[in-house]
């Protein structure tokens, strides 16, 4: 684009004065050229990295919150399940006895 400008400068210079020259000359003044972005995505995965890094900080942040949720809750189902099984053990040896019991008492 410089080189372009430089030509297009050169040609109007070589204009005599005119409202043309004058005109055109105004119109090279507004070519400034353009201004390229900061390469955003350097992993070219199609997002910014900004964003990324955003959401996966979001992201881990919830996770923390979970676990710090999860951490401060007390563990009853751990304890209500072990009585559960306690339960289970108890009526499954009370039904053997039973089972036990009869056969006995029909055996006699």
């Amino acid at each position: 684009m410089t080189a372009a400008k430089s030509a297009a400068e050169t040609a109007v210079e070589a204009l005599p004065d005119s409202t043309v020259k004058t005109d055109l000359s105004d119109r090279l003044d507004k070519v400034d050229g353009i201004t390229v972005p900061e390469v955003t995505d350097s992993n070219n995965d199609g997002v910014k990295d900004s964003d990324a890094a955003a959401a996966t900080a979001a992201v881990e942040a919830a996770e923390a919150a979970e676990k710090a949720a999860e951490d401060a809750l007390p563990n009853t189902g751990d304890e209500r399940e072990n009585a559960l099984v306690a339960l289970g053990a108890l009526l499954a040896a009370l039904g053997l006895i039973s089972l036990v019991k009869r056969r006995q008492e029909e055996d006699e």
